[in-house]
């Protein structure tokens, strides 16, 4: 299996929730953020950091965003992790 990797995106009313998993150092915490990357895309950003221990473990990761702005704003369409080729659908707007 590839890591990163999307588990769930999803819509609710004007909340867009995206669930994704990662493989890093056991003893590490994450910083995250997100940026659009031209026209379409949201790129997830992820940082770990802290101690470090001799093993790697998978985390779940859960970022979720306010939709209201898509009214004002382009629409997204796909999301990336950390600009990996991993590429996730974003569901449209009901």
């Amino acid at each position: 299996m590839e890591y990163p990797k999307f588990i769930e995106v999803k819509r609710d009313s004007d909340t867009l929730t995206i669930d994704v998993q990662v493989i890093a150092n056991c003893c590490h915490n994450f910083l995250g953020e997100a940026e659009v990357v031209g026209n379409d895309t949201l790129n997830l950003v992820y940082t770990s950091y802290g101690g470090f221990c001799s093993c790697a473990c998978m985390f779940s990761l859960r970022y979720k965003f306010d939709t209201t702005f898509e009214a004002d704003y382009h629409i997204l369409n796909r999301v990336t992790i950390n600009r990996s080729e991993i590429t996730g659908v974003i569901p449209k707007k009901d």
